[in-house]
């Protein structure tokens, strides 16, 4: 009797590390379910795998996923069988790689731009965790550079941006780019966030207004007068080229109203129009304005070729590769 219960005393003291490293490895793996947790799940996993596959997904909430993994940040986890134990395995290169983007999503923002966004992103081998914010989460301090990799001011109206966000909210987008925070604006989020602007309404009305001033160049627009192919009065595609690079690639862009920008001499220029117009550029490094749409729907031209709408699309997302791989980004 005495020599039973050393034995199941030592068996406890030789096994009690290992359990106490599960735990810890779990933990630092974003995995919080403790071993015994796990043994008692395994049978209700097993009984639900497919026999005729060797591996399967397996549904986060039977991983016993943390909440911040469940939150999006580990989609999915795979799964590998040995013996009768199936065992997650979670790629930690894919948590680090993924790329937090905040997106404006407020009065003034062009409808279904989230979406709009989200199959942009979603045509990249990379891997976007995309946000809407609104004005009230910038003026609270939402927007950080520990929280967020890229800021994107996105197309539609430029005024009501700066109605919304008031003096405090433009002030935190500055203060978040002085910090190194990486921002694109698009359309009217270039107007928004350029030092100043220049639209020109029909019957030659010009509207002027000073920008956040991310970067020191005068936004001008409506570009209309040089296009190719008019789609509605400001919706133009037109080519552009990519004048910094070997070979000077050509490529055709669109924009609803758009604009290109003059008196950037801080700035460089990515990619400028027949006429010399420079309608992408990028300043210090991390701030990118762009006067055309890389997040292009082919639903703008509905009614042109099917021809016409793939090499605007096309063109487009390789629009958004370009100007992510100039911040650093993919």
């Amino acid at each position: 009797m005495r020599l039973r219960k050393f034995f199941t005393l030592k068996q406890h003291h030789l096994f009690a590390p290992f359990l106490t490293i599960g735990c810890i490895c779990a933990q630092d793996l974003g995995v919080v379910i403790s071993p015994v947790d796990y043994a008692n799940k395994r049978s209700s996993i097993s009984e639900n795998k497919n026999k005729d596959d060797d591996t399967r997904f397996v549904p986060e909430e039977e991983q016993g996923l943390s909440p911040e993994l469940l939150s999006g940040r580990l989609s999915r986890q795979d799964a590998y069988e040995t013996g009768d134990d199936i065992l997650p395995v979670i790629n930690l290169a894919d948590v680090r790689q993924r790329t937090k983007v905040y997106l404006y999503n407020d009065d003034g923002v062009m409808p279904n731009s989230v979406d709009l966004w989200k199959r942009a992103f979603g045509a990249l081998s990379a891997t976007f965790d995309l946000r809407p914010v609104t004005a009230a989460d910038i003026q609270a301090g939402e927007l950080q550079v520990a929280r967020c990799d890229l800021f994107i001011m996105p197309g539609g109206a430029a005024t009501p941006f700066h109605e919304k966000l008031t003096a405090l909210g433009k002030e935190k987008i500055k203060n978040f780019a002085i910090s190194g925070g990486k921002c694109l604006g698009v359309g009217a989020g270039a107007y928004f966030l350029s030092s100043s602007s220049k639209f020109t309404m029909p019957g030659n009305i010009c509207i002027e207004r000073e920008g956040v001033g991310l970067a020191q160049a005068i936004a001008s627009g409506p570009l209309v007068a040089f296009e190719k192919n008019q789609f509605s009065q400001y919706g133009v595609s037109f080519p552009i080229t990519y004048i910094q690079e070997a070979g000077k690639p050509r490529s055709s862009v669109f924009c609803n109203g758009g604009c290109s920008f003059d008196g950037h001499a801080k700035a460089a220029v990515i990619a400028e129009t027949a006429s010399g117009l420079n309608v992408v550029i990028q300043e210090a490094g991390n701030i990118v304005l762009s006067g055309v749409h890389p997040e292009f729907s082919a639903s703008w031209v509905a009614s042109s070729p099917h021809l016409v709408q793939e090499v605007l699309i096309n063109s487009s997302r390789d629009l958004l590769k370009r100007i992510l791989r100039s911040l650093s980004l993919i």
